[in-house]
């Protein structure tokens, strides 16, 4: 029901996105809803819709048809779209938007396949595309999942279709969303077309260069209504990313969290080592010192028996030695019964 009163059909914008492709002769890749499960329920209120699955789709136009094959999005934007980890408990999740979000309804599911989608060429070749919707552009795990699968490329471009509505009245945070899909081209080997409502529309080499940009007449620009022409060439080998992924980083992170361990568990052990160490030295300077108290008490008493004999005790190397009290580093000879 438009504002005026007048009541539309509900395939007419269906209808008229497929009668322009059909005009303009090229395949058209175009993000909409996708609800499975649908229904029309009457009650007191009227005739209200009703469905299982509501998606973040993107549709394949061509030939004045749309294509039953449709790309449901993988992963979710935080907060736009799902609320991390609170969602797997509805009542809470319903709560926190009764509370700051009022009017929004986070209930959209989420894909389950990385649909590519065949595209036929005016040669009578066929292009691979795949299409990550908008905030999946930053995720490159995402990227890489749509574009190869066991190390093997099964998709030639990457159409990313985004609103970037979100973002406000910053041009800054545009950028940055471009920036994002500049490195999933380079990641991947591959070139990326990027269709932005409210945003900045681009194409992307595959190695991440961008070579358009904006609209025909401006480029740059964001937020403008236009059409963006360009060639792309179509890769054929394949990135390091590509072929191995995050395994590498991972493997990265997993090693340095073990030294982390290690030197946690190492440092106290050479405290334990240096605190016995400095107590086997102070056991060694105790027991020197009763060794020379000892030697003292000995030598005592032989220069009271030489006395009482009528003897003398001599030191020093000059004095022939019939015995001898050693003690550590020093000795005293002396000759008894003189």
């Amino acid at each position: 029901t438009l504002a005026d009163g007048r009541v539309l059909p509900a395939d007419t914008y269906g209808r008229a996105i497929e009668s322009l492709q059909r005009e303009l002769g090229v395949p058209m890749l175009v993000g909409e809803e996708a609800r499975v499960g649908l229904r029309a329920e009457s009650g007191d209120g009227g005739i209200r819709l009703r469905w299982r699955d509501r998606y973040n789709s993107v549709y394949l136009v061509e030939g004045g048809r749309t294509s039953p094959l449709r790309y449901d999005k993988l992963r979710l934007t935080p907060f736009g779209e799902v609320m991390p980890y609170i969602h797997l408990v509805p009542r809470l999740q319903e709560a926190l938007l009764d509370f700051a979000a009022t009017g929004m309804s986070f209930d959209l599911a989420t894909g389950t396949a990385p649909t590519v989608f065949s595209v036929r060429l005016r040669d009578g070749g066929t292009l691979r595309a795949v299409t990550p919707i908008c905030f999946e552009s930053t995720v490159a795990g995402v990227c890489r999942e749509l574009v190869y699968h066991g190390g093997e490329r099964r998709a030639d471009l990457i159409v990313n279709v985004t609103n970037d509505g979100w973002f406000g009245g910053s041009r800054l945070a545009r950028l940055q969303h471009l920036q994002a899909a500049r490195w999933r081209s380079l990641e991947l080997g591959t070139p990326t077309l990027r269709a932005a409502n409210t945003g900045i529309c681009a194409v992307i080499d595959a190695t991440g260069k961008v070579t358009a940009w904006g609209v025909d007449g401006a480029p740059g620009a964001a937020e403008r209504d236009g059409v963006l022409v360009a060639d792309v060439k179509i890769p054929s080998g394949a990135t390091l990313y590509a072929r191995v992924g995050d395994g590498p980083a991972w493997a990265t992170l997993a090693g340095a969290g073990v030294l982390v361990v290690w030197a946690g568990w190492a440092r106290p052990r050479e405290k334990r080592r240096a605190k016995k160490g400095a107590a086997g030295l102070l056991s060694i300077f105790t027991g020197s010192k009763r060794m020379a108290k000892r030697g003292s008490m000995v030598m005592r008493e032989v220069r009271q028996q030489a006395v009482e004999f009528g003897g003398e005790v001599f030191a020093g190397e000059d004095v022939p030695r019939i015995g001898g009290v050693f003690l550590g580093e020093d000795a005293v000879d002396f000759e008894c019964c003189r």
